[in-house]
């Protein structure tokens, strides 16, 4: 499934490695104990290395390196070529994310702790409660935290459509100051809290929301990346969404009970 959406989705590497943690997840649900041996660890070993290729492929595909590619057995040859070169890590840090990601946290931690800004004390979460309501029955709407961060960072880039996620951290400093390092701790807290009473219980209502709740689980990572709690919460309901339409029909499918 992952070297499935390596191919087909290489402009957007996340829809594979975001799949590695419903995978995960189901893993560590299955009631089997974790038991560190030879083989686990070689397994492990086998498929970081299958993941960093996968990364490497689908950034060669979307024209890192220059190199003249056709295909994806192309990108595959050069692959050695790209993790060898003079600016692999350069190359590699800017494919996994983390040179911008350390842009937009200590720029906009910065940012707002040094008064550069008027703090949104809270708007860009109450946004979230907006999620699903039409502008022409309420047009009133909180800031969310890509538009409001992103036109202070780069007001042309945000013109164009573009955004810089600040992560989550940043986030929390964009609303508080320097109290959000005490304000994310809750929220997630208080995330994980929803999501064990609310999401795990409906794994026992069948396929549709079992799959629901691996979704969401995913979602987590693009509010930790700094999309908002609106934009996730948004995601959140359309999955549900899908849940409940899908419930009807599969309910007519015998998947089998493991006893």
């Amino acid at each position: 499934m992952v070297a499935v959406l390596a191919i087909s989705s290489f402009d957007s590497k996340r829809n594979a490695i975001f799949l590695l943690l419903p995978i995960a997840l189901l893993a560590v649900l299955s009631g089997d104990r974790i038991r560190v041996n030879a083989r686990q660890v070689i397994g492990a070993s086998i498929s970081s290395v299958a993941i960093l290729v996968a990364v490497a492929t689908m950034s060669v595909l979307r024209g890192y390196g220059n190199y003249d590619i056709r295909s994806v057995w192309d990108a595959l040859r050069v692959v050695p070529d790209y993790l060898t070169g003079s600016l692999a890590f350069a190359m590699l840090g800017n494919n996994l994310e983390l040179t911008y990601v350390f842009f937009t946290v200590h720029h906009s931690v910065s940012a707002a702790i040094s008064g550069a800004v008027d703090l949104e004390l809270g708007a860009t979460y109450l946004r979230a409660l907006f999620v699903g309501i039409p502008y022409e029955v309420f047009m009133f709407r909180p800031p969310s935290i890509l538009d409001s961060y992103t036109a202070f960072a780069d007001p042309g880039f945000r013109a164009m459509g573009g955004s810089w996620p600040p992560t989550a951290l940043g986030e929390a400093f964009w609303n508080f100051g320097q109290f959000g390092v005490a304000v994310i701790p809750v929220i997630c807290v208080a995330m994980d809290f929803i999501y064990k009473i609310v999401i795990v219980s409906s794994l026992r209502r069948g396929i549709c929301f079992a799959a629901a709740g691996l979704s969401i689980y995913m979602f987590m990572l693009f509010f930790i990346r700094g999309a908002g709690l609106d934009l996730t919460w948004a995601y959140v309901i359309v999955t549900l969404l899908i849940a409940i339409v899908l419930m009807v029909p599969l309910n007519f499918v015998d998947f089998g009970t493991r006893r």
